[in-house]
């Protein structure tokens, strides 16, 4: 997988131990998203095997995700899906 940038990043991290991959993200004051492309072999693998692994260096586990979509505005964060849930739960009740 390579960091790809994207039209609505707003900042670019760099990466000291990998100059050449410069991670483009958008801030929007309450999360960072960037963008990953994967490779022709990773896309088949990600298609057989159905698994993504996440791997964060570092001894705590911060929030993370992790979403398949087409465009960052089809991106819905767990925050968001967790208030459409909860959206729905109410009005059954």
């Amino acid at each position: 997988m390579n960091p790809s940038d994207f039209p609505d990043s707003n900042q670019t991290w760099v990466i000291a131990s990998r100059p050449e991959a410069d991670l483009p993200v958008q801030n929007d004051g309450f999360q960072l998203t960037s963008l990953w492309r994967l490779s022709r072999r990773e896309r088949i693998s990600a298609l057989l095997f159905g698994r993504v692994w996440l791997g964060v260096q570092g001894q705590n586990q911060p929030p993370v995700w992790l979403e398949c979509t087409r465009d960052i505005h089809d991106v819905r964060s767990p925050l968001r899906r967790f208030r459409s849930r909860l959206r729905r739960m109410l009005r059954k009740a």
